[in-house]
């Protein structure tokens, strides 16, 4: 009731006393529990930025390390006014902690140790941009930017991904994991109730983690589960929606695009004509449309469906628009709607299995690629040039590049090859979009998300 004039008193009191002259002989460790002056949290933010810039992970206060330290300030009266300093400061610890990582060399526990522990590390990169973007003075942190940046491109991702497409063939992972190509076999073929499908374009692993961890919480949630599938290359839309389909025939038109049974399937008439070939009461609908739609016309739409694919556009969406920046965010909101969807759905139609997935996921880093290390060859005119992949006729070999025939891919008789950087590096194309990319190899971008969700029917009680 009384924050606002507290504050106010606080600083006329700190004004009148001369509080800087005060307290400009005390260490961090004797002002860590004053609570009545904001000067207390600058002075730990500057200590904390100090001992990270000097890569000092074990630095700690009255037995408190840097990420509990910050947890115990933000819970002070002032702790609400510098929280995204806080958590910038948290985010950047683990980042730091991670500066000597070193990957497993088997591709089966490459995957096995993403999925358990390294998917972290894309989680508290995107959480230290996330809460960094959300500081009105951030020059404090400029130097501390620049050491994660390094640290997660040059120490993490391009290790990670280095090792993963060293031991990476779909040959080396058959029988092992899932394959994105096999979606529908392996989870709607056999199914005898209603299931609802979402495909969240760009859902990559990480961030499909922290959707399983706030649906976990959700007392109308029965059961939630999440595992890794292999996705398909290139790691773009054309072709992940196009293996999510039914099909009996997999192959690439010449733009890359996906053909399911020689059809395209970039639109979704063409989408839901596949499923109902497949499965006649099947039907394919987009998130926005199924959110304008009243609690009658929702409910007239799933009479007598079994198989409904729900298509969500919201990090893909803000990532290729041009303000590549927002996409950490768009993966917070994409979270927020698919948990209202669900709950929506349970509430109003009565649905109880969902499976959630995506068609690729992406890399993202804040600072651009530099020249030196764009990848430049002299390609065919006829080949397809991405940033991440070259589709083309040919079988070539540049330094820094891995290439795999396409019928591997695609599990077919696919004729030609796709090349892609064996790091997070690009090809040296015309164009924007360096920040936010997809489309070649790497866990980020064909490890996919396959998450089944249990719901409960009607009310359930909360304490």
């Amino acid at each position: 009731v009384y924050r606002e004039a507290f504050e106010a008193l606080s600083r006329m009191v700190y004004q009148k006393i001369d509080g800087d002259r005060i307290f400009k002989d005390f260490n961090v460790e004797e002002l860590i529990n004053l609570d009545l002056f904001d000067f207390v949290d600058r002075k730990i933010i500057e200590w904390v930025v100090e001992r990270l810039l000097d890569e000092n992970v074990n630095a700690s206060i009255k037995d408190m390390d840097i990420p509990t330290l910050c947890e115990f300030r933000e819970l002070k009266h002032f702790g609400s006014k510098y929280s995204n300093e806080y958590r910038v400061l948290k985010y950047g610890f683990y980042i730091i902690s991670h500066a000597d990582y070193r990957p497993e060399t088997n591709i089966v526990s490459i995957i096995d140790r993403y999925h358990s522990e390294d998917y972290k590390i894309d989680t508290y990169y995107r959480k230290f941009y996330y809460y960094f973007d959300r500081i009105l003075d951030s020059h404090i942190f400029d130097d501390l930017r620049g050491l994660v940046e390094n640290i997660y491109t040059n120490r993490y991702l391009d290790i990670i991904t280095k090792e993963f497409n060293r031991a990476f063939t779909y040959e080396a992972i058959s029988g092992k994991y899932k394959l994105q190509r096999d979606f529908y076999k392996n989870y709607l073929a056999d199914a005898k109730n209603r299931v609802i499908v979402i495909i969240s374009d760009a859902l990559r692993y990480e961030v499909a983690m922290e959707l399983v961890k706030e649906l976990d919480k959700d007392k109308k949630i029965n059961l939630v589960d999440i595992e890794p599938q292999i996705g398909i290359l290139p790691s773009f839309t054309g072709m992940g929606m196009a293996a999510l389909l039914p099909h009996e025939r997999l192959e690439a038109d010449e733009a890359g695009n996906g053909l399911v049974d020689g059809k395209p399937i970039s639109s979704l008439k063409a989408r839901d004509s596949i499923i109902k070939s497949y499965n006649p009461n099947g039907a394919a609908i987009s998130y926005d449309t199924l959110q304008k739609y009243s609690r009658e016309e929702l409910e007239n739409f799933f009479v007598g469906k079994s198989i409904i694919y729900i298509y969500h556009d919201k990090i893909d969406d803000r990532g290729e628009s041009g303000d590549e920046d927002q996409v950490f965010a768009a993966c917070k909101e994409a979270i927020e709607e698919i948990h209202g969807l669900i709950r929506k759905l349970t509430d109003r139609i009565s649905a109880t299995r969902y499976i959630i997935t995506a068609d690729h996921g992406f890399i993202y880093k804040r600072d651009s690629v530099k020249e030196s290390a764009k990848i430049e060859n002299e390609f065919s005119k006829e080949d397809v040039v991405n940033k991440r992949y070259v589709l083309s006729n040919y079988e070539y070999s540049v330094i820094g590049t891995k290439t795999m025939k396409m019928s591997e891919v695609l599990g077919s008789s696919h004729k030609g090859f796709i090349t892609f950087p064996i790091t997070s590096n690009i090809f040296k194309t015309p164009g924007g979009g360096q920040n936010y990319i997809h489309g070649g190899s790497s866990p980020q971008e064909i490890l996919i998300p396959v998450i089944e969700v249990r719901t409960n029917r009607g009310r359930v009680e909360s304490r």
